[in-house]
């Protein structure tokens, strides 16, 4: 990344010194400088190149050419990061508030256990842990305000209100001011008065951890049904565009080369041809609040539009059974499409979270295993490490079965480096771990497995579970953070 990033300095210093781009080209490209240090993607890589070699070659039409398509490349690499930026946001708003119904749950136990033990031994000691739980509790006012904060500039407007009317609830009752009282009363030998004092704060903190809860599970379970109903309301358009499709394929078959009705069926296709797209940019918009939405869906989606521009084109033609063809070819994807949103409304409802954040960790574990399976799978017997054998004295049929199956996870591997790109720095470099798999799946196929691929098959798994484990470490030290020094010791 680095190299790359000091080779962009390089060009966009020529290009400023011949005066090839024009002053908003350089200060896009500048902006894709900064980008560089948080994605670089093959397709990225190829402009890079092809910019490259068109320098080296001096020719000022191929320069802007690939400019151009670096521009292009640039816009995508945006739309992915916001993306991404926008999933996170949400995400780390469902974080915060589970942060604070945990550190709740330790603070309310910690006063209970103090309770419990008002009445024993060594009182002073009860007494010091009564008065330095409210630094504990002064640090919860703190995150409180943080996610109330955080809900504001998220525009998550419902629940910032909730939150500060909670703050306002929690100023008056002054909580950490009891505690310290609680903790000087029993100092003093006022028992009776201590654990009426301790009573009463854990009775407002089992009071403080419901509302919490109930904020947090409200705010989730509210996310997943606007998102559910928006996915809902873009499958019911599909089904009745797919109708619509499915009517004017009939009809079109029906047509003659001298049909007069070639320019309305024309008229009709282009209209659902609009509304399709009227529905893929609806969906674009979807996906900058969820990654349930996959790059199959828009593959889908994208290969019917294609299809219903090329039955527009043929209408013109006058070719029916090539306008048969695409419609027919359309329908499919579209039908695709729909069984891929029906099953996105499934997986929204048995989450936990509208992100779609933690099926996408466990798409990862599932190919650390699936990968992990494999590799035992095409292992040689031993002694035969350089032969092409497989265990038990399986064939080529066998190796080719394991190779397509290696195929298969370094598509799935690609869709989900799509479907995360701004997320290199969590999860890494997942462009290069499909390459890597690639990589395997060729040695396969051509039954030569060395012991490079052995290590390339070790690495990927090493690599899938270092993925996740870090997403899962991002997500602890993020809670962890919220204490700093202020966790309740237990005595």
């Amino acid at each position: 990344v680095e190299e790359l990033a000091k080779t962009i300095n390089e060009l966009a210093e020529k290009l400023d010194k011949h005066d090839l781009a024009k002053l908003e080209t350089l200060e896009k490209y500048k902006e894709l400088q900064e980008l560089i240090s948080q994605i670089a993607t093959p397709e990225m890589r190829e402009a890079m190149e092809k910019l490259r070699q068109a320098m080296e070659e001096q020719d000022p039409d191929q320069i802007r050419e690939a400019l151009e398509d670096l521009a292009m490349d640039q816009e995508e690499f945006q739309k992915n990061i916001e993306r991404s930026l926008e999933i996170l946001k949400q995400l780390q708003l469902e974080r915060r508030l589970d942060e604070l119904v945990k550190q709740i749950e330790e603070i309310l136990h910690e006063q209970e256990d103090i309770l419990d033990n008002i009445d024993g031994d060594n009182q002073q000691n009860t007494a010091e842990r009564q008065k330095d739980l409210a630094k504990p509790m002064e640090t919860f006012h703190n995150r409180l305000q943080e996610t109330g904060n955080l809900a504001e500039e998220n525009k998550a407007g419902d629940l910032a209100a909730q939150l500060d009317s909670l703050m306002q609830e929690l100023a008056s009752k002054d909580i950490p001011a009891n505690m310290r009282e609680a903790g000087s009363e029993l100092s003093e030998g006022n028992k009776k008065e201590a654990k009426s004092g301790a009573e009463m704060n854990a009775r407002d903190l089992a009071e403080l951890l419901s509302k919490l809860n109930q904020m947090s599970n409200d705010f989730k379970e509210a996310k997943k049904d606007e998102l559910a109903n928006k996915i809902r309301r873009t499958t019911e358009e599909m089904l009745y565009l797919s109708e619509d499709q499915e009517e004017l394929g009939d009809q079109s078959k029906e047509l003659g080369t001298q049909s007069p009705r070639y320019r309305t069926l024309a008229g009709r296709q282009d209209d659902i041809r609009n509304a399709l797209g009227r529905i893929i940019d609806g969906l674009f918009e979807i996906s900058k609040e969820t990654f349930f939405i996959t790059p199959d869906l828009g593959a889908a989606l994208g290969k019917a539009a294609q299809d219903l521009d090329k039955a527009i084109e043929r209408y013109t033609d006058r070719n029916p059974r090539s306008v048969s063809q695409s419609q027919t070819s359309a329908l499919g994807s579209m039908n695709s499409a729909i069984r891929q949103l029906i099953d996105i409304l499934g997986q929204i409802q048995d989450s936990n979270s509208s992100t779609g954040y933690e099926e996408m960790l466990e798409r990862l574990s599932e190919m650390a295993s699936s990968q992990s399976s494999l590799n035992q799978q095409s292992m040689p017997m031993p002694g035969q490490e350089g032969q092409q054998s497989m265990p038990g004295g399986q064939g080529s049929g066998s190796m080719q079965r394991l190779a397509a199956q290696q195929r298969e996870l370094q598509r799935q591997m690609e869709e989900l480096g799509e479907d995360a790109q701004g997320m290199q720095e969590i999860l890494g470099d997942l462009d290069a771990l499909a390459k890597n798999m690639g990589e395997v799946a060729n040695d396969m196929e051509d039954q030569n497995i060395t012991q490079r691929t052995r290590r390339l098959q070790q690495q990927i798994v090493s690599r899938l579970l270092d993925a996740t484990r870090s997403a899962r470490e991002k997500e602890y030290s993020q809670k962890r953070e919220s204490k700093s020094g202020e966790d309740i010791t237990r005595r």
